[in-house]
């Protein structure tokens, strides 16, 4: 009677445990997925955002409602790769797994959000920002100058559009035939550089080497140049060309920033 009833006591323990490990491994499941996904957060520049970036990762801080004008924040943990419409951001964390970055997004009209990332061991991760309807001045902006480096905005600006359009005008313009990247996709070349005080451009021809369309992202070309600081897809009549028809050819615009060193 007491071995039947240690045999029971043994199996009811061993169902309880494995009801608990099933339990905490689904939990742990959840945890998992909900921290991973893609996110979208309102702007609120009274709390601080705080979200999971893949490490190694190009990430995606989307806008929605506006544009982002600058970053603030410590350039030694991360690089960051501006999209044409200033809309999109790629962050890709120099940090290790684990480590944390802290960095502001400067909106227009000074409004500014602030961020908090952990970088962590995960794909790269896309992150909305919502502005809601478009920012205006309150009390704590009104007489405020934001921390904007809109000459260096505008510089990138005249440059991305004098390529666009083959313009000279005040850059110095060479020609520079070379192959930057083939694989069995696309192949990437190089027609013309543009160079202006700390800015370069470098005007891009990608040919589409399948039988099918194929598409492109800007992140795709994120790691052709060091110091990537906006990158423009090819446009007809204000409309992004993100799709080469099969064996066709689009030109992309690529702008890098030489660093300076005190």
């Amino acid at each position: 009677m007491k071995s039947w009833t240690k045999i029971l006591k043994s199996k009811l323990y061993l169902k309880a445990k494995l009801f608990l490990s099933v339990k905490l491994m689904l939990i742990t499941f959840a945890c998992f997925s909900y921290a991973y996904a893609n996110t979208e957060f309102t702007f609120n520049p009274k709390n601080r955002i705080e979200t999971v970036i893949g490490a190694n990762e190009l990430n995606r801080i989307g806008v929605v409602g506006g544009e982002i004008i600058e970053v603030i924040g410590d350039e030694n943990k991360y690089a960051l790769y501006w999209s044409g419409d200033w809309c999109n951001l790629f962050i890709k964390p120099k940090a290790e797994v684990g480590e944390t970055i802290e960095l502001s997004l400067i909106m227009p009209h000074g409004g500014a959000q602030d961020m908090r990332f952990t970088v962590g061991d995960t794909s790269a991760q896309t992150i909305f920002i919502n502005l809601g309807s478009e920012l205006k001045p309150t009390s704590h902006t009104k007489g405020f100058i934001p921390l904007v480096n809109e000459p260096l905005k505008s510089e990138i600006t005249s440059m991305m559009r004098a390529m666009i359009e083959g313009e000279k005008g005040k850059y110095y313009v060479t020609s520079s035939k070379r192959t930057l990247q083939k694989t069995k996709e696309r192949l990437v070349s190089q027609n013309a550089a543009y160079r202006y005080r700390n800015l370069s451009g470098a005007v891009l021809s990608v040919k589409n080497l399948t039988s099918k369309p194929l598409e492109l992202l800007e992140l795709d070309f994120s790691n052709l140049f060091k110091n990537t600081v906006a990158i423009n897809l090819g446009s007809y009549n204000g409309q992004t060309l993100n799709v080469i028809k099969p064996r066709a050819t689009m030109q992309v615009f690529i702008i890098t920033r030489e660093k300076k060193h005190d």
